[in-house]
């Protein structure tokens, strides 16, 4: 269980098949925990805190699915909360709106060479690497002005 700052509350939904909003109680409650544990007054002894009581009443079926979908808003959100004015901030804005818009897998987004872009026909040709499926992908306005701002702000040489 990753409990050095990196808890987050797709691991618990993935680990534990919990409502997000169950998720979200017992994760406050961890990272409240973690803070008064951590962080006390410099007089105060701290004993060794096990979250796992927090953890006891979620309840698991390996066999169903979670729903993997966010709502426009959440995503709106997620894409919001990028700084652009960095180049790893236009990188990773890139690379989430391309996952965003398209629905590319991760390894798809970083094999993406300049090469498969069709600018005069404003698609995106790729051969998928999980599926071999070959995609042609209409590039978006949004899209070509935030790869446009990338290949000329960030992109290293």
């Amino acid at each position: 269980m990753p409990l050095d700052g990196r808890l987050t509350i797709s691991w618990f939904m993935i680990m534990y098949q919990a409502s997000k909003e169950d998720i979200h109680l017992r994760v406050s409650r961890i990272f409240f925990m973690r803070y008064v544990t951590i962080s006390p007054a410099p007089d105060i002894k701290t004993a060794e805190w096990d979250p796992m009581p927090l953890l006891t009443n979620l309840h698991t079926n390996r066999h169903e699915r979670l729903e993997s979908f966010y709502t426009p808003e959440e995503i709106r959100k997620v894409l919001g909360a990028v700084d652009r004015t960095s180049k790893s901030g236009k990188m990773l804005y890139l690379m989430m709106l391309l996952a965003c818009v398209y629905g590319l897998r991760s390894y798809d987004i970083k094999t993406l060479r300049i090469s498969n872009i069709d600018w005069s026909q404003s698609l995106i040709k790729l051969n998928q690497h999980k599926t071999k499926h070959y995609l042609q992908l209409p590039l978006t306005e949004e899209v070509k002005l935030v790869l446009l701002d990338y290949l000329k702000n960030a992109r290293p040489l």
